[in-house]
Formats: C-alpha cells, structure tokens, sequence
C-alpha cells in the first residue's frame, strides 16, 4: 500500500483551524468586555461602524441630540427675538399712548401685538415641550388660558343684542335684580 501523501495546504489548514478558533472567541470575549465597559471603546467601534454606513445607538443617538440640540436653538432665537419686538413696542408705545384722543388706538394696537408675540412664544414653546414628549403635561387650565390668549373671542353685535334681550326677559322688577 501506499501512503497517502497530504496536500500541505490541509496540513495548514488543521492546524491554523486550532490556532485561530480559539484566537477569534478570545477576542470576541475580549471586544464585549470592552464594549461594555469602555468608553472610549464604544466611541472608536461606533466611529469605525459609521464609517462603513452601518447605523448605531451611539449614532442615532448623536443625530438625535444634534435635531435636539438645534431644534432648542431655533425656538430660543425666535422667542428672543419676538420678546425683543415686544419690548421695543412696549417702550415705544409709550408716548402714543399720552396723547389725547389717539392714545386709545396707540394702546390697543400695542397691545394687540404684544399679545400675538406671546401667543406665538406660547406656541413654540408647546411644540419644543411635545418634541421633548412633555406637551402632555398642559392641564385644562393651561390650554384654556393659552386659547383665550391666542383665539379670543370678541362678541359680536348680534351676540351683544341677544345677551342684552336675555337680561331684559330675566329682569325682575319687583326685586330689581336678574333673575336665574
């Protein structure tokens, strides 16, 4: 009989497969111990998985507080500069406001449009807190007070004439008081 002669190659073959099995689960062991308890570990492995477009925690993680982060920015910039507005019209409102007979129209116009900056303050600043996952929170009180501010209902002739046709029908003379 003859020996059978072995390719080199499976020799290799055998004794890289005992030489790099046990090399692969030691640094797989070694990678989620790191992973858990490094750092800077998690940053570098998270960098390399970016980099080859593979989303991660870390990642999404970033993005969500960069849209956070700038979405925080904008309603800040927009409610400083509409409370700059406000301020400025306060101030120059002022000496409108002393003169007669005009001072009415100066006082109500001002005060119109400080009323529709604070309403769209308290509109941004409803949607930052819903954003946040914290808009949830308004009682009815709060959204009551929010509408009467930003959708006030200003009566109409017709709603005046019937409220006042009311007051008259429930008008007892005897005790000269409405009656309920």
């Amino acid at each position: 009989m003859r020996p059978v002669v072995r390719p080199i190659l499976f020799t290799l073959l055998k004794i890289s497969r005992r030489l790099i099995a046990p090399l692969i689960i030691v640094s797989l062991l070694a990678s989620n111990l790191l992973s858990l308890t490094s750092v800077a570990f998690q940053t570098a492995a998270s960098g390399l998985l970016a980099a080859a477009n593979i989303p991660t925690v870390h990642s999404r993680a970033a993005k969500a507080k960069l849209k956070n982060k700038q979405l925080i920015k904008k309603t800040g910039s927009n409610i400083r500069k509409r409370t700059l507005r406000s301020a400025a019209v306060n101030v120059g409102s002022m000496a409108g406001e002393a003169l007669p007979f005009v001072g009415w129209a100066v006082i109500l116009g001002a005060t119109g449009y400080e009323l529709k900056l604070a309403c769209e303050n308290l509109m941004d600043l409803e949607s930052l807190q819903s954003s946040f996952g914290i808009g949830e929170t308004l009682d009815e009180r709060e959204r009551s007070a929010m509408s009467r501010i930003c959708d006030p209902s200003i009566p109409s002739e017709l709603d005046e004439l019937a409220n006042w046709a009311t007051d008259i029908t429930d008008y007892d003379p005897k005790t000269k008081t409405l009656s309920d």
